[in-house]
């Protein structure tokens, strides 16, 4: 049998449908490749990195400089466009970091999540190729080496700062408090809260006291290495509006206060010896922040004051204005039992250290005292 042979016009038709074929599968492929190039090119591109410091003013109180240059020290700059650090533009005093990221590069950015740990990590779909660091209060303990004294700094609302700055210098003397205006951002808090490292506890205690009865969140976070307290707008009409009670042992006064207006004064009676009171009848009048727990008519009460004149009818007056005087509130850190405000047997005791401990008026005062207070009004004692 001999060899067909292939005509010529075969082959050439064959020769171009290969040849058709060979170029069809190089433009498809051609297509695949380019196609993939722009997504591979975005991975190869530097993310650029924008560092904001959202706590200058308040890093300028505390005297710390540098934080944000600090972060950009340790940002991988092989990986990133570390661009100049800047101060915020709107945030000045901002307690919470935040990393702000596009929202398809959450897997490139882990070595800025493990540098900010505690940061908020927020999407925004108008990034590309950019993310913002804003550093919060809380990034200041990590990043800066002068930590220098710790304080206690109290966060205002600005429609709030002027009418309640004076008031917690006043009551708060005694930590020697940083008073400063606050960010937007503490619009989103509805109540007084605390933020305190965990070696503050007893910080947090005494501010707890003096603010009596409000209503205060607490939050440990070692993040932050001063003590934080932040008081939200819907403080501003509230906090310091009731009546309060403030008792000076050495003037044998009480002045009635209602918010920052002094209403009136009030001549009275404290413990037979001098000083804040250390043991159970010891007759000393304890010293701290308290509140009026029970309002007791004490018209019927007897009592014996151990002076030989045996029980006295009428002792207490017509109302006993019993106080929390719990170890979390006297500045002793004990706790006493039977403490109150009340009327008297003997109005010539009034301006004189008679009392087994308690705070005494005239009857005709204490009457009148009894229709402004209420259960929870606080009561400062001091010297």
């Amino acid at each position: 049998m001999g060899i067909r042979r292939i005509s010529r016009r075969r082959r050439r038709i064959f020769k171009i449908r290969l040849t058709l074929f060979i170029l069809l599968l190089s433009g498809l492929l051609i297509v695949i490749f380019f196609r993939s190039i722009p997504g591979k090119f975005l991975l190869s591109k530097k993310i650029n990195i924008e560092v904001y410091n959202g706590c200058s003013e308040f890093s300028k109180v505390i005297n710390i400089e540098r934080i944000a240059e600090e972060l950009v020290s340790k940002i991988d700059n092989t990986r990133f466009n570390v661009l100049e650090p800047k101060d915020h533009p709107e945030y000045r005093v901002k307690l919470r970091s935040e990393i702000i990221i596009p929202s398809n590069r959450g897997e490139e950015i882990k070595e800025l999540k493990e540098l900010l740990p505690f940061a908020l990590i927020r999407e925004d779909k108008n990034l590309s190729n950019s993310v913002k660091i804003i550093l919060g209060i809380d990034s200041i303990k990590s990043l800066s080496r002068q930590m220098g004294n710790r304080k206690v700094i109290f966060i205002l609302d600005k429609n709030g700062y002027k009418s309640l700055r004076k008031r917690i210098s006043r009551d708060f003397k005694g930590l020697n408090p940083i008073i400063l205006l606050g960010d937007n951002d503490i619009n989103e808090y509805r109540i007084i809260n605390i933020f305190f490292p965990k070696d503050r506890l007893e910080e947090v205690r005494k501010i707890r006291r003096i603010f009596g009865k409000e209503e205060i969140k607490e939050r440990m976070d070692n993040n932050y290495n001063n003590t934080i307290v932040v008081i939200p707008p819907s403080y501003n009409n509230a906090l310091y509006n009731d009546y309060r009670i403030f008792i000076k042992k050495s003037d044998f006064k009480l002045y009635l206060y209602k918010g920052d207006l002094l209403v009136k004064t009030y001549p009275i009676a404290i413990g037979k010896n001098p000083g804040d009171k250390e043991r159970v009848g010891d007759c000393r009048t304890p010293e701290g922040d308290f509140y009026i727990n029970s309002i007791e008519d004490s018209r019927s009460w007897v009592h014996d004051f151990g002076d030989g004149k045996g029980p006295i009818p009428g002792a207490y007056g017509p109302w006993f204005l019993r106080l929390y005087t719990g170890a979390d509130r006297t500045k002793s850190g004990k706790t006493w039992e039977g403490i109150g405000i009340h009327g008297t047997h003997d109005p010539k005791s009034i301006g004189k250290m008679a009392t087994e401990g308690c705070i005494r008026l005239k009857n005709e005062d204490i009457l009148e005292l009894k229709e402004k207070v209420k259960i929870g009004t606080p009561v400062r004692i001091e010297p």
